[in-house]
């Protein structure tokens, strides 16, 4: 199921890039899991990630933004040209900026064309947005040092029930006391069952935790066994993430990817860098290229593992599902990001760095992951369903709108021609146009 009639690469291409996106993806927690038994600290090791994707990225985003400014001043100077207004090369950047200072550009142009004036409003935006998932990095890193790799990836993958039930507290909210939080739909009771059954699934694999936190001869942070501190660091990353996933959702849907992507990827390496200075039991160094320092990642040890997850989970990974949303349907987007944790508990056994996960693990997995599944699917249909709704209204207002306009023309005499004010209904003058000749304005 293809979620866009936007020609691109053929099938086999497209599903080719969202296997290997997956895989790279679920490689992620292997890599991680090595630097930090070298003694990396987690939230560091998330930053070189992010610090080596953001480096890659610096050019894709130039070359994103010089387009993007070209095509928004061709948009500018054919406005110019229609309003009978000159201006010098030079001048127009000056224009540009004045007017988006003094709101004559917004007033005046539909600025919904216009990319780079939404772009430096939604800034502030998007660099919220990187926090929270430099918070998500760092959260999920901290537990794939601490608990099992089936545990870290099954539990870091609950957003969507994140999601659903932060929904549910915000529409219970809005219902009964405060108006600030909008229009919030509550979600489906569909997406609600799925949700209960997901938590359901995620408790029943606490059932390993606390057998193997009985257990004298467990050692979790060395044998890789799920703990419970692991786990909520785990939960804590995919709190984050949806909350990234919340914000962003409005600006990627207008925004080109390479244009969006760097200022949240940089911003998310800079709040992993502000958790990794405050880290008070493996302190982080601003000199040197050891394992603890800021630009450790430069070492020739620990280059190839820090670039390896910027370019194959950091680009390859998350930046071709980004992509791959403007021609493959988003449910088997996230269906692909369910498998992480198949995917990487087996990548983990085959490197040494997991065991076959216990009985509970196996059960809870299971059932949290259907669940996940299941609420993706309802998610779409709700909001496939709404954007058709949306669609139809819209069309509506714009024929009541045209035919509630009852203009009338006041017509006088001019030099170059006739000079006609146009009224809406309430005889209120909406503009002057020059016109040559009779006839319906």
């Amino acid at each position: 199921m293809m979620g866009s009639d936007v020609a691109g690469p053929s099938p086999l291409v497209l599903w080719s890039a969202l296997f290997v996106g997956a895989l790279t993806c679920s490689s992620a927690g292997v890599v991680f899991d090595e630097l930090t038994s070298q003694g990396v600290p987690p939230f560091l090791a998330a930053s070189w990630r992010l610090w080596c994707q953001s480096i890659i990225l610096i050019i894709p985003f130039v070359l994103t933004y010089q387009e993007v400014k070209r095509n928004d001043a061709e948009i500018i100077k054919h406005w110019i040209t229609s309003s009978e207004l000159t201006l010098a090369e030079n001048e127009l950047d000056e224009y540009m900026r004045l007017s988006a200072s003094t709101g004559n550009l917004r007033n005046n142009v539909d600025d919904l064309a216009l990319i780079i004036p939404r772009f430096y409003s939604a800034l502030p935006l998007m660099i919220c947005s990187g926090m929270f998932l430099g918070i998500h990095f760092s959260s999920w890193v901290y537990s794939v040092q601490t608990t099992s790799l089936a545990h870290s990836l099954t539990w870091v993958s609950m957003g969507p029930i994140i999601i659903c039930w932060g929904q549910w507290i915000l529409y219970i909210c809005r219902s009964l006391c405060c108006s600030i939080f909008g229009n919030v739909k509550r979600p489906s009771w569909k997406e609600t069952l799925g949700s209960i059954v997901g938590l359901s699934g995620a408790i029943m694999m606490l059932g390993d935790v606390a057998k193997f936190s009985s257990s004298p001869t467990a050692q979790a942070s060395l044998q890789h066994e799920p703990t419970m501190k692991g786990d909520l660091a785990a939960f804590v990353g995919a709190f984050a993430v949806s909350i990234y996933l919340v914000i962003g959702r409005n600006c990627r849907s207008w925004m080109p990817l390479w244009l969006y992507i760097f200022p949240v990827v940089v911003s998310s390496a800079l709040s992993s860098l502000i958790l990794a200075l405050f880290d008070s039991e493996q302190p982080t160094q601003w000199s040197g290229l050891s394992q603890t320092s800021v630009f450790g990642f430069l070492n020739v040890h620990y280059l190839p593992y820090a670039m390896y997850l910027g370019i194959g989970p950091g680009i390859a990974g998350h930046t071709v599902f980004n992509a791959l949303l403007k021609y493959m349907s988003p449910l088997i987007i996230s269906t692909a990001m369910l498998s992480e944790p198949l995917f990487g508990s087996v990548l983990g056994y085959i490197c040494g760095m997991q065991q076959i996960p216990g009985l509970w693990t196996l059960l809870g997995g299971i059932v949290l992951l259907v669940s996940l599944f299941f609420v993706s699917y309802n998610k779409e249909e709700e909001d496939e369903r709404d954007s058709d709704q949306d669609n139809l209204l819209e069309r509506t207002e714009r024929q009541n709108e045209f035919s509630d306009k009852q203009m009338t023309a006041a017509v006088g005499d001019d030099s170059s021609g006739m000079m006609a004010t146009v009224f809406d209904k309430d005889d209120v003058p909406l503009k002057k146009e020059t016109i040559h000749g009779y006839g319906t304005i």
